[in-house]
């Protein structure tokens, strides 16, 4: 959007508007902003070889005498379908409307003039509409856009003609096509190869199509009629020739009630002003839509900070500090470990909840694996176990928790300096027991009883092996065992570690083994006169674990401490058999389902104009068929379900799946057929992560041109703004890449330190950190 301000010294609110409209932000919502101002040589913009603008923001406080003497110069300046924000005079108002804007007066003393551009006469064009077995109410719908069309478009040379007779047409390329094959009914879903053939010979020659659907999406969406939208994006990357325009009418069931407004709407889409112009419009309340990316605040600050392309840390006491959370900085230890202050609203304290001030927190094996970025929890918690100090709890809970008691608590946690859990995860502690070492038990102790009381049974005067006995599982398994009576057997990896579980633990040596050696199997043979153990708790992989199967005596127990059980089931997601048997062997394990990914897809690419039905229907089907199959055989057993996810490409070469998936996701989830039960929030929208102008970022750094056909549309014109914003700061800085541009170059620059960070993005374009940091050691930058 170019914005021309008619700036008034005594009134310049232009800082303020171009902050709404996110300045300085890397998604800017205007092109251009440029200032003008009138004087005694008339009117002049500084600095500007623009002639025609978006829209003219003239709010002087001397307007009505501009108005008055100026106003066939202010109309001039605003293009086709442009805008004009102005005070609300007495000369404003007569000379907009005479200039032929469409005036609207808001809050009585703003004024908003769009221009209107009057449609071309259709006296010269022929102009099909296109049906397919059309009910009576499709019918007399089309006698009346015939009607309309020749009426108010001056078009004479007009008829209807049902799809299988294009099959013996003469497709002219100056024809207007008007298709209403898929306002009760799909086709491009079911398509058969003749009608795959009619098709073709449409998209082959025409070069105005305009498709009318009953998608509803922004209703009740029915998926099965929105499969055009990819097919007239990619279509029109394959025939820039072909202007394809998408019309959804809302629902079949409106088309005999607004008939009027629906012809209206169609002879407004029929010209468009160009190759930019918008193609897909969305009618919901008597209003046209039309579609636009636009950023996600949220996701982009959550992204950054992975990225760490975030603003300098500001330290202070964590005691000082209101509620925080441990953070992670860029994955690879504890040396990146932090405390964020957050800022979040407080919130009642929902019944059967506690809050806790965290005193102490024990990290596990997996808490550090997770800290390091090896392996990722249920959302995104950092730790299982702490202690602490209650500070509200629930008056008419019957634990007998209150506030001020000491507690110990088992539930993941994010690791924050106060934490909401509910009430059966937290235990009393005496008052002289210490916070830190009650924090390492839960976890360690819990398992251990599981493993040997509920799971091994494990009885007085039984034998035991327990492997990797020096860990923290270990030695809790080890103490249960001897709570219990049995006689314990062990290993471990080094010789530090068994002389601690000897000297420490009260094992006897000669009951210690290395864990690396199968030589123990031999050892507990020995020792137990040939019999083996009645109980192996087995923590080893690979040979080993086979090895402790050896050391089990006839009728024995073998408890695995760690590991997963995968279950594969092999099939076709668009085959619903195969999904009904994927969905029944994870109901079979006794647990319930979490998540669902859609990600499939058909790899089959080709160009539209050769492809056959066949392999239309394979393209399609991974995500058409395939998602309802997954929304049918998960229906009434989705109560724990916590995300859908369902993936798809920006555009689609050739096939398109975006519009089809993201309808999809609304339908699933509408009142009137819940889906999901669940506390689901469904996208109102697709979401694109930026990876599309990621790699024409890096090659626009280095010089080249990159065309991108799909960005030169109107829907991502926010991407290409974004790229022309980071294009502008790059020249104002002298060539400097800017950060966000840099990091989507050089991911490794997450590594360098904030303060040396000006220095490494001038060097974005080096493969890696290493050749960076040579080159600026060669040129003297770094010594």
């Amino acid at each position: 959007m170019r914005i021309l301000e008619v700036t008034d010294p005594a009134m310049r609110d232009s800082e303020k508007w171009m902050a709404i409209l996110d300045r300085d932000t890397y998604f800017p919502r205007y092109r251009s902003w440029h200032a003008g101002a009138f004087d005694e040589n008339g009117f002049s913009i500084p600095d500007c070889d623009m002639q025609v603008f978006d829209t003219i923001v003239h709010m002087h406080t001397e307007s009505e005498e501009h108005w008055k003497h100026f106003a066939p110069k202010i109309c001039s300046l605003v293009g086709n379908h442009g805008t004009i924000i102005a005070r609300n005079t007495d000369s404003a108002l007569p000379s907009l409307k005479a200039a032929g804007f469409i005036v609207t007066t808001v809050l009585s003393d703003i004024l908003l003039a769009v221009r209107t551009v009057r449609q071309p006469s259709l006296w010269d064009r022929k102009v099909v509409i296109i049906t397919r077995n059309p009910s009576p109410v499709i019918e007399r719908f089309a006698s009346t856009l015939i009607d309309y069309l020749r009426d108010n478009m001056g078009a004479t040379n007009i008829s209807a003609v049902s799809f299988t007779e294009l099959d013996t047409m003469d497709i002219g390329k100056r024809n207007i096509w008007i298709s209403l094959v898929e306002l009760e009914q799909e086709l491009l879903a079911s398509i058969t190869p003749q009608d795959m053939t009619i098709l073709h010979k449409l998209t082959d020659v025409a070069t105005d199509l305009v498709w009318l659907t009953g998608a509803n999406m922004l209703g009740s969406p029915n998926p099965g009629l929105t499969l055009v939208n990819g097919l007239s994006r990619s279509l029109m990357l394959e025939q820039p020739a072909l202007r394809f325009t998408v019309v959804d009418v809302e629902s079949f069931d409106i088309v005999a009630s607004q008939t009027e407004g629906i012809c209206h709407d169609v002879a407004k889409v029929l010209h468009g002003d160009g190759v930019r112009d918008d193609t897909e419009f969305i009618r919901s309340s008597g209003l046209l839509n039309i579609s636009r990316f636009g950023p996600d605040v949220t996701i982009n600050s959550l992204f950054q900070r992975r990225l760490g392309i975030q603003e300098p840390t500001r330290l202070s006491a964590l005691g000082a500090a209101s509620l925080s959370r441990l953070s992670v900085g860029p994955a690879g230890g504890p040396d990146s470990l932090y405390f964020q202050q957050l800022c979040k609203p407080s919130s009642r304290l929902p019944p059967g909840f506690v809050d806790v001030r965290v005193k102490a927190v024990s990290l596990n094996a997996e808490d550090v694996y997770t800290i390091d970025g090896r392996q990722e929890t249920q959302s995104g918690t950092l730790a299982t176990d702490f202690t602490g100090i209650i500070t509200a709890a629930d008056p008419s809970s019957s634990s007998g928790l209150k506030v001020g008691d000491r507690v110990v608590v088992s539930a993941p946690n994010s690791f924050s300096t106060t934490e909401r859990v509910p009430v059966w995860s937290a235990q009393k502690i005496l008052p002289d027991e210490d916070f830190a070492r009650m924090a390492t038990l839960p976890l360690p102790y819990c398992a251990a009883l599981y493993a040997l009381r509920d799971r091994a049974n494990l009885r007085t005067g039984e034998t035991v092996l327990i492997q990797s006995g020096a860990g923290a599982f270990g030695i809790a398994a080890i103490s249960i065992a001897q709570r219990i009576g049995a006689t314990v057997y062990t290993s471990a990896g080094s010789p530090k570690r068994r002389g601690y579980l000897s000297e420490k633990v009260g094992i006897p040596s000669t009951h210690v083994f290395d864990s690396h050696d199968s030589g123990f199997i031999n050892k507990i043979k020995e020792l137990t006169n040939g019999q083996g153990v009645d109980v192996v708790l087995n923590c080893l992989g690979g040979d080993l674990a086979s090895a402790s199967w050896e050391c089990v005596a006839d009728f024995g127990r073998f408890v695995e401490g760690a590991g997963a059980q995968v279950g594969v089931v092999r099939g076709d997601v668009s085959n619903a058999s195969d999904v009904d048997r994927a969905v029944q062997t994870c109901i079979d394990t006794g647990s319930a389902i979490g998540g669902v990914i859609q990600a499939a897809m058909g790899l089959r690419e080709q160009l539209f104009e050769i492809m056959p039905a066949e392999n239309w229907h394979r393209s399609i089907r991974p995500k058409y068929v395939g998602t309802w199959n997954l929304h049918n055989s998960l229906e009434g057993k989705d109560d724990g379900l916590d995300f859908f996810l369902l993936t798809s490409s920006v555009a689609g070469a050739p096939m398109s799946e975006e519009e089809f998936l993201q309808i999809t996701d609304l339908a699933l989830s509408k009142t009137g057929e819940e889906a999901f039960n669940g506390p689901l929030v469904p996208a109102a929208s697709h979401i694109v992560t930026g990876l599309e102008t990621t790699r024409i970022r890096e090659l626009a750094a280095r010089g080249f041109e990159v065309p991108h056909t799909v960005l030169d549309g109107q829907r991502p014109a926010v991407l290409q703004a974004s790229m022309e914003a980071a294009d502008a700061r790059r020249r104002k800085t002298g060539g400097k890449a800017d950060l966000a541009s840099a990091m989507a170059s050089a991911p490794w620059l997450k590594f360098v330190p904030l303060k040396a960070i000006d220095l490494f993005t001038a060097e974005f374009d080096a493969p890696s950190l290493s050749t960076s940091e040579s080159h600026l050691q060669s040129t003297g930058s770094i010594a």
